[in-house]
């Protein structure tokens, strides 16, 4: 299934790396709205195909990124590497910030409204915040996201133009191992209370590991 836009929460740089080597094979399919280490803020136009890739699919960090800093001057850019320098990508972000000249762009604050304050200084958070995540499109699919308190402006943010359909694989109990997947009542208005299914059970979570119900399922 084609995800049109994919959101990151992790400051790490293995998407990025995963994206280059999967556009060295397949052309430019996955975007993450730099050009020329420039944002573009009507990211609209990049959702067309640029052949030879046979499709699009933007990228976005609501939190920041590893690969986005600010420069001397307060302007957001990627510190890119070329697809034939994968491996110095680290070297490359390390030797730009040792520099001086930039600043790494990422949210470390603890709470949601802290984060909140942190997005709204970085004009390239602040549009993934207002204009991203509240049009993420009718489905949405969750990895490795536990929906915590701390994300709840996430949260907010994609409530705004809610998906009609969310489907997940996270963790959010000890006893839930490998092979759960969870997915969210339809019409409420946060993410509990949550259902997991393990095992042949559906378990119904009240909140962060209170297991309130297990339901024997066929």
């Amino acid at each position: 299934m084609h995800q049109h836009t994919v959101i990151s929460l992790n400051y790490d740089l293995t998407l990025y790396w995963a994206m280059l080597l999967f556009n060295a094979a397949n052309g430019s399919w996955f975007k993450d709205a730099f050009h020329h280490g420039e944002f573009q803020t009507n990211w609209g136009y990049l959702r067309r195909p640029l052949p030879p890739a046979a499709g699009a699919t933007l990228v976005f960090y609501p939190h920041g990124s590893l690969s986005v800093a600010r420069d001397y001057i307060g302007d957001e850019t990627k510190i890119a590497a070329s697809t034939g320098e994968m491996g110095d990508l680290l070297d490359t972000i390390t030797h730009k910030w040792s520099s001086g000249h930039y600043i790494p762009v990422f949210v470390s604050e603890g709470t949601s409204r802290e984060k909140v304050a942190a997005i709204r200084r970085i004009n390239y958070l602040t549009n993934v915040y207002e204009e991203v995540l509240p049009a993420l499109g009718e489905s949405l699919i969750v990895y490795g996201w536990s929906f915590d308190e701390r994300d709840q402006h996430v949260i907010d943010a994609i409530s705004v133009s809610p998906p009609k359909q969310i489907n997940g694989s996270i963790r959010v109990h000890r006893a839930i191992r490998r092979g759960s997947t969870g997915f969210l009542l339809p019409g409420t208005q946060s993410c509990w209370p949550f259902l997991a299914r393990h095992r042949g059970r559906v378990l119904r979570f009240t909140e962060p590991g209170v297991l309130e119900q297990s339901i024997m399922t066929s």
